[in-house]
This record gives structure tokens, sequence and C-alpha cells, in this order.
């Protein structure tokens, strides 16, 4: 605590940090979560004062959720991979109607898996978030345009970046990326799906651009992307990362804009800060 107070006075910047203190009298153990900012007097700076919340509850339910988010997600992971298994062994052994059905299941497997690694990552990402660091978001896009080109050699992902572009942003921030790249391949209904990914700086902010040529965006990931809302549609398609999406960009203290574009398809504009200069 007197490292922070020291910190506020030096910088006259607030600053957020828990602490974990344990009562002897009781032997209770306990989480705050701490707000603490520079406090003035007369227009000099006197000292500090800070806003604790006893999270104590919250912290344990937290620990007790993700241990047992873990166990479900293992045991779901197992059940779906041998479904999937047993699925492939009918795929080679059937054909005509239930040959089909055997693909079916495969598919299905192959999107539980999917959608539990997705779960995964949000979990990690909600309950022990980390703060924004620099990123090269321009050699991110490139690699990712490039191994997302290889899975689908039938589109065509073109990137215009800088040789660098740093900004500030979570460390999913490939993942989110990754997101946006593959939805607009996977849900593009032309023949040869076309994502142009455009980098910029405008001001203090660096620009990232994704559009496609694709049928344009539902209502409900629309809503997913741009506010975190309609989180009962996550069932829905691509809910669950465009969720995941639009949690990094807004803990980057990013923003995501969603338009339709006049020759059709969409475009989806993400501003980050640019990382601070050493």
């Amino acid at each position: 605590i007197a490292r922070q107070k020291q910190r506020v006075i030096e910088t006259e910047q607030p600053v957020e940090y828990s602490v974990e203190p344990t009562f002897t009298h009781t032997d209770k153990e306990a989480v705050f979560y701490t707000s603490r900012y520079p406090y003035y007097e007369d227009g000099e700076l006197t000292g500090t004062v800070a806003i604790c919340r006893d999270v104590t509850n919250l912290d344990k339910r937290t620990r007790q959720l993700k241990v047992f988010d873990n166990i479900l997600r293992h045991n779901i992971r197992n059940d779906v991979n041998v479904i999937r298994g047993r699925g492939k062994q009918l795929q080679d052994e059937l054909d005509g109607d239930l040959k089909t059905a055997a693909d079916v299941i495969v598919e299905r497997a192959n999107g539980l898996l999917t959608t539990s690694e997705k779960s995964r990552k949000i979990t990690d990402g909600l309950s022990d978030p980390r703060d924004p660091a620099p990123v090269d978001v321009g050699q991110v896009v490139r690699n990712l345009a490039e191994e997302t080109g290889q899975n689908w050699s039938n589109a065509s992902i073109d990137v215009s970046a800088p040789a660098q572009l740093v900004v500030s942003a979570s460390d999913s921030i490939d993942t989110a990326i990754e997101e946006l790249l593959i939805n607009a391949v996977v849900h593009n209904d032309s023949d040869e799906p076309r994502v142009s990914v455009d980098l910029t700086v405008d001001s203090s902010w660096g620009i990232l651009r994704v559009r496609d040529n694709g049928p344009g965006i539902p209502e409900f990931d629309r809503n997913v992307l741009e506010s975190g809302g309609a989180i009962e549609t996550l069932s829905h398609g691509s809910g669950l990362g465009l969720w995941l999406v639009y949690w990094t960009i807004t803990h980057s203290g990013g923003k995501i804009r969603v338009d339709d574009r006049e020759q059709g398809g969409t475009e989806i504009t993400i501003r980050l800060p640019l990382a601070a200069e050493k």
C-alpha cells in the first residue's frame, strides 16, 4: 500500500491494485480491490485518497466457477473426442444416407470442440484479465492472413499495413483478429471470398479495417460486436467468438464499428490506442 501511495504521489495519476490481508484476530483472509487517486487541497497535492471494495466473496466465487468450468470443459472435450472418433469410423464404413448422417456427427463434434476452446479463452480472460501491452498488430495481421489463406485456399486475403504498427492491446488480440478473418471467409457465400485488411494511424489510434464481399452480418452478431449485448443470442452461429472479439477490444481500450458496404459485404472498423513510446 505504501508503494502504491508513493506511485500516485510521484506520477499524480490514479492506480488500481488488490491486497489480500489476513486479519490476525480472526484468521480471516480477504481480498480488496483498491482505486487510489491523488488528493489536492487548494491546488496543492497533499496526499492520496482510496476507494476500497471488499470482493472476498466475489473472488472466491470466481475461483470456484473457474474450477467448475475447467472440470466440465475437460469432461465434455473428452466425450466429444470419442463421439468424433466413432463418427469418423462410421464415415469410412458407410455410404449413402448413413454416411451423410456420420458426416453430420463429425461436423457437429468439431463445432462443439471449437466452441469449447473459445469458451476457455473467454473464461481465462475474464477471470484473470491482464493489462494491455504493446503489440505489433501489423505483424499479427500478416501472420494470421497467411495462415487463414493456407487453410482456405479458395479465399483471397489482402493486407495493407505499415512495416510496424504498435498498439496497446490485450494478449488475446491475435485470437480476436483471427476470429474476424475466419468469419469473413467461412460465412461468405461468394464463390471467391475476398477479404481485405487495412491498417492505418489516426492521431493516437491504430485503425484496423476488415472488409469482405459476403452476405452481410446478422443483427444479433452486430449487437454482440458493437455493444457486447444480445447475450441470449450467443447460441446462434458465431456469437461466442464475436463476444470474445468485443471483450478483447473493449478491454484494450478500443472501439468497434460495423458497417454495411455499398457494393455488398461488411466493413468492421477497430480502433486501438497506440502504445506509449518508451
